[in-house]
């Protein structure tokens, strides 16, 4: 049977509402302007990465104040796609209000996108699937917990049910850190909206000898449960040098994984880990559409899941952009017009790479407005710059706008190549004496 052709169309990309646009915003835009398929791209945003593409245009009303007039003005502005970027959106239901408009929207439903707002709920799917991950318990009453930590065997991981932004999950190493985690959950709501229910876990511990035993899948998914791998990649939480610091949003990605896990990797994830979910939430009448993350840590005793997500992860998705050859934009329009992918497939260009994120030296604390170096904003056949944090300054110059500033995106034959370009790049444009702005670049260090 012929597939239906689909025609040029118009997108809006969602990074939050009233504004929006983070580096993973400015990705989508970028995949957006490489597409022969979209003709034009609107987003409210000051991200000066996204603004400057072509393609681009900034609605002339005042963002809208709500997700249901975001979709009035979607459908009187006959939009073909919206795509969303933030999880949080998918939990307050964009999805869902958009259909009932009769909109085409990319992204998991409400009930669907329960895999990730939802710890809890995302562990008795995966019991349910068969899909291995940490033992844990759950706790409503801080007392509880507190009684059980007594006498846990440590290290332990204290989360939070519900979204927290990722601050909602503590690795513990005695009965005080989990007793304190417990008590900035529970009992003194450090996380606005959550913290009413807590799981504590096992600590997932990783092989011996794997440098990096964590990776992390994402799968493409329609409706009718089936999926297309779009790639692997590994980052980097911890805000220093050498894995210290507070935990963030993310200061580093690579794509692929390094070569601690086998090139195999992809079709085993996909039949153990995507399907059996996929298949599962189809049975409790809650299909996922969209793109689904599965968090992965590398065990003795093989793979086990350390979350779910419900959207792409953000930087790991910038690493993974650079390689797609396929145009995915195209593929996202097929499944929330939906329809199936199952005869499609998802090819890569033979890049390796490297995002390396500069953030505020204050991140992820405080932020301030920072200038920004015109020679670290332009992009070549080696490097990317995604721009997650900026809006126009004084003139034509260009600041700073939240904690993670900028990603740049190295590309090479192997991670090493990738790394220098990102790293060099970094190293040779932000001047020594202009103060605000940091990174990582330990992340091809070696043991």
């Amino acid at each position: 049977m012929t597939e239906p052709i689909i025609k040029p169309f118009d997108v809006l990309i969602v990074g939050g509402l009233p504004e929006g646009g983070g580096g993973r915003d400015h990705m989508f835009a970028w995949l957006c302007q490489k597409s022969p398929l979209v003709r034009k791209v609107y987003c409210w945003t000051q991200n000066t990465g996204i603004i400057g593409l072509s393609k681009v245009e900034r609605p002339q009303e005042d963002p809208p104040k709500s997700l249901e007039e975001l979709a009035l003005w979607a459908k009187a502005h006959n939009i073909g796609l919206t795509i969303p970027g933030p999880e949080a959106l998918f939990a307050a239901g964009i999805v869902d209000i958009f259909q009932a408009h009769g909109l085409a929207i990319f992204g998991p439903t409400a009930a669907a996108a329960m895999i990730e707002a939802s710890k809890l709920f995302g562990k008795e799917v995966m019991r349910e699937a068969g899909v291995p991950t940490a033992a844990y318990m759950t706790f409503t009453d801080s007392r509880a917990a507190r009684e059980y930590v007594e006498s846990a065997q440590y290290p332990l991981v204290v989360k939070c049910d519900e979204l927290a932004a990722g601050k909602g999950v503590v690795v513990c190493s005695t009965v005080n850190e989990a007793i304190n985690a417990i008590k900035a959950f529970m009992e003194d709501g450090a996380i606005k909206g959550a913290g009413k229910t807590i799981l504590i876990e096992e600590y997932l511990t990783p092989k011996k000898g794997v440098r990096r035993p964590e990776v992390s899948v994402f799968a493409l998914v329609d409706t009718f449960g089936n999926f297309q791998i779009l790639g692997d990649a590994h980052d980097w939480k911890r805000r220093f040098n050498r894995d210290e610091g507070p935990n963030t949003g993310g200061m580093a990605s690579c794509s692929p994984a390094f070569n601690d896990h086998p090139r195999g990797l992809l079709a085993e994830v996909g039949e153990k880990f995507i399907k059996p979910i996929v298949d599962e939430l189809i049975q409790r009448m809650k299909p996922f559409s969209g793109i689904l993350y599965a968090g992965l840590m590398l065990t003795k005793d093989g793979y086990k899941v350390v979350e779910y997500n419900c959207r792409i992860g953000d930087p790991e998705g910038q690493a993974l952009a650079v390689r797609w050859r396929t145009d995915i934009i195209a593929l996202m329009k097929k499944v929330a017009d939906g329809g199936s992918i199952e005869c499609d497939t998802v090819s890569f260009n033979d890049t390796q790479s490297l995002c390396v994120v500069v953030c505020d030296t204050e991140y992820p604390a405080k932020n301030y407005p920072r200038p920004i170096p015109s020679a670290l904003l332009g992009s070549s056949d080696t490097v990317q710059v995604f721009c997650a944090g900026t809006k126009a300054g004084p003139g034509e110059s260009v600041i700073s706008n939240g904690g993670r500033v900028l990603n740049i995106v190295g590309m090479g034959a192997d991670w090493e190549e990738a790394g220098d370009e990102a790293l060099t790049r970094i190293a040779n444009r932000l001047p020594d004496n202009l103060p605000g702005l940091d990174y990582r670049f330990d992340m091809l260090r070696r043991p």
